[in-house]
């Protein structure tokens, strides 16, 4: 629950920063997008679910970030790639 009602907030606050500054910003988005989300998630797991902020870093957090760093990492350097093309083929 916590981390899809993050998730909003998150993709908002991403959207405007990496509208806003070129590669910076995009950098800066998606780790506060992941930052938001996870902390969403966290406190719903450790506070709603009674899991305690330990178990809940354990189970909600631990196991995922590094993948989701990675997914970012991979997101930031498609759309550097990508998006100079695509601004030829919208003109």
């Amino acid at each position: 629950g916590g981390y899809l009602i993050a998730y909003l907030p998150a993709s908002i606050i991403a959207s405007l920063l990496s509208n806003k500054f070129k590669i910076i910003g995009k950098i800066a988005g998606s780790f506060i997008f992941i930052f938001i989300v996870y902390a969403g998630g966290l406190f719903w797991l450790a506070e709603i679910h009674e899991l305690g902020w330990i178990k809940s870093i354990t189970v909600g957090f631990i196991p995922f970030i590094f993948f989701d760093m990675i997914k970012a990492a991979a997101a930031i350097l498609s759309t550097s790639i990508i998006h100079p093309f695509m601004k030829r083929f919208l003109k």
